[in-house]
């Protein structure tokens, strides 16, 4: 098994598109340790419980020092409390016989081609798999305890998930590590089938387990512990219910292991787990690559529609118009837009467009005398007129300081004192007492770039959530 276990993870680590199973979830599999780790705050209450076959001895020793035997049924059982802590760490308290603590923390999560990798240790002052299994030796039981494990866990596709690590119990199997791993495999409504495999004494030991779970609140597990007991003894195929030679535990007894458990949130939890933060920004993403598509298309269109004015022969007035236009068009898409953009790109439409002279000084003030244009291209035609530190712009600029939108009114007033014109003034004093806030701020500031101190005054807010900005 191990080799093919091995070729398929490899093959899917490097192969497969996405992680498609998302947090939380409680794996299937019975004896494993995984790389699956509790999202924080969230609890899990599991119970376990194993029904198989061990022998008992019964009787006296005889001369030889042996002693009859008979075939039990032993039921051990054992619980668990598994608590997540900041998406990241995970820890456990179990009970059977004696108390047990875990605790594991995940390395890495899973991406399209890394697994999750989780540290982890287990069976500290306790052993919940030798209870599980019906070990009854003290001795074993305390050689059993602190198993240190590197889990790792990968989606292969949608409904595959491999599980593949390696554990050290220190005073088991000389200290050796052995190795597990595993496979869910999602049948659909909710069942699960998985099987799991780890290395113990010296021995392999399987299991089959058949599972249904409700959203990750609530499972049942019923599976086939020691899988290879129930079809083979002996070298002989078929199918056992006790072991063939006498044990005094589960290990290498076919057995019915069970497991259900319920898991739920302590608190309030609004943390977006990591597949739901990935497709929050996958989605993010590609609205933006839409966008800036769109967006590029639409100046690919008017950067051509230019190139066609510039080779076009005769009705050279209207030519220049409808350059100058779009222009503007790509000026103010440019700033605009929730997409990034280079300010030296912007500064250099700008000067174009004021490098055209008449052409554009008309368009621009015609456009600032039309109240019905476009609100966002008006605004822009104020900042080139301020930029453009020509004269002719004064008398439109102090017209669109009586414009009914309140941002042209702004826009005006900043550019005439950018334009350093004196008559601006006193058309920035009536502009103290505009009713729109960031009016009077502009006017402020145009008084300032004109050389004259504001007299200070009191501003009343009539909304009180209104903080006043410069532009």
């Amino acid at each position: 098994w191990w080799p093919i276990l091995c070729l398929s993870f490899l093959f899917q680590i490097f192969f497969s598109q996405s992680p498609l199973f998302a947090k939380p979830r409680a794996p299937s599999t019975l004896f494993i340790p995984t790389a699956d780790a509790l999202p924080h705050a969230r609890f899990l209450i599991s119970s376990k419980m194993s029904v198989f076959q061990s022998s008992q001895f019964i009787g006296v020793i005889d001369t030889l020092g042996l002693q009859d035997t008979t075939l039990a049924y032993q039921l051990p059982f054992s619980s668990e409390l598994l608590i997540g802590l900041e998406d990241r760490a995970e820890f456990g308290f179990q009970y059977g016989n004696e108390l047990s603590i875990s605790g594991k923390a995940l390395l890495w999560e899973e991406t399209d081609r890394i697994p999750d990798i989780a540290f982890g240790v287990r069976s500290i002052f306790g052993s919940q798999e030798g209870r599980l299994y019906g070990v009854t030796s003290p001795d074993t039981l305390r050689r059993m305890r602190g198993e240190a494990y590197l889990a790792a866990a990968k989606n292969l596709a949608k409904i595959t998930r491999l599980h593949i690590g390696a554990s050290v119990i220190g005073q088991i199997d000389d200290g050796q590590a052995g190795f597990f791993g595993g496979i869910e495999q999602y049948m659909g409504a909710g069942f699960y089938t998985s099987y799991d495999i780890f290395q113990r004494f010296g021995g392999l030991h399987q299991s089959l387990a058949f599972s249904w779970k409700f959203r990750d609140y609530f499972g049942i597990s019923v599976g086939f512990s020691e899988f290879q007991g129930w079809l083979s003894h002996g070298g002989a195929f078929g199918f056992y219910t006790a072991p063939q030679e006498a044990r005094r535990d589960g290990y290498g007894a076919p057995g019915i292991a069970i497991n259900t458990f319920i898991s739920g949130f302590m608190m309030p939890n609004d943390r977006e787990s990591q597949a739901e933060k990935v497709k929050k920004m996958e989605s993010q993403q590609f609205k933006m690559e839409k966008a800036f598509n769109d967006y590029k298309n639409q100046v690919d269109q008017l950067v051509k529609q230019v190139d066609d004015l510039k080779e076009k022969k005769g009705s050279e007035g209207s030519a220049h118009k409808d350059q100058a236009e779009l222009y503007l068009q790509m000026i103010t898409k440019r700033v605009n837009s929730d997409l990034s953009f280079d300010p030296q790109e912007l500064q250099d439409l700008r000067q174009k467009l004021l490098d055209m002279g008449n052409p554009s000084t008309q368009y621009l003030t015609r456009l600032l005398a039309t109240p019905t244009g476009d609100v966002n291209m008006r605004i822009q035609a104020c900042i080139l007129m301020g930029m453009s530190k020509k004269a002719e712009f004064v008398k439109p600029l102090l017209d669109a300081t009586a414009d009914a939108e309140p941002l042209i009114r702004r826009e005006a007033i900043l550019a005439l004192g950018k334009l350093d014109n004196k008559v601006a003034l006193d058309y920035a004093r009536n502009m103290l007492q505009d009713p729109d806030q960031d009016v009077i701020l502009a006017a402020q500031e145009a008084m300032r770039l004109l050389g004259t101190d504001p007299p200070p005054m009191k501003i009343k807010f009539e909304d009180k959530n209104k903080k006043p900005q410069l532009p």
